[in-house]
């Protein structure tokens, strides 16, 4: 039976790097899958315009059916108010009805990856609508392993 799946991360990158090889196999498998991006990036060395160009052709290759672009600031999303960012993605949940939905590991060491997680599973808390089925976490291994401050994801 064919899943809708739901990756949700806060930079353009994050959702290759922490669940690319995942978003293949559900597309392998016939499933859909959609992708969110919180920010647009830009802080490093490519443009926020480059980093969407990037993302659609990764999308495009992997197989995703759509990809929503958030406008929260890069590597500020602690200035944003949290219930901004659930009312972001609640909205997006509410017309996908996702099945399964990934996002970051909560103990990473980047904040904007904390943040959306905890957003993530705010947003997707029971209720009168379709529940999600199952939620898991992905590491992005530049900023997840310090097992010293947080215990391992592994």
């Amino acid at each position: 039976m064919q899943k809708k799946v739901l990756v949700v991360s806060a930079h353009p990158d994050d959702e290759v790097l922490g669940a690319g090889g995942t978003m293949l196999r559900h597309v392998d498998y016939g499933d859909e899958v959609r992708v969110v991006l919180l920010t647009q990036g830009g802080l490093g060395s490519s443009t926020p315009q480059e980093l969407r160009e990037q993302s659609q052709s990764c999308a495009g290759f992997i197989g995703v059916s759509k990809v929503y672009y958030g406008d929260f600031p890069d590597q500020h999303l602690e200035t944003v108010p949290l219930i901004d960012i659930i009312q972001f993605l609640e909205k997006i949940i509410f017309e996908y009805e996702p099945d399964i939905v990934y996002t970051h590991y909560q103990g990473d060491l980047n904040y904007d990856h904390r943040i959306t997680s905890n957003a993530v599973l705010t947003a997707v808390r029971p209720n009168k609508q379709k529940n999600v089925e199952r939620i898991y976490t992905f590491p992005v291994n530049s900023s997840s392993v310090y097992p010293q401050l947080f215990g391992s994801f592994i």
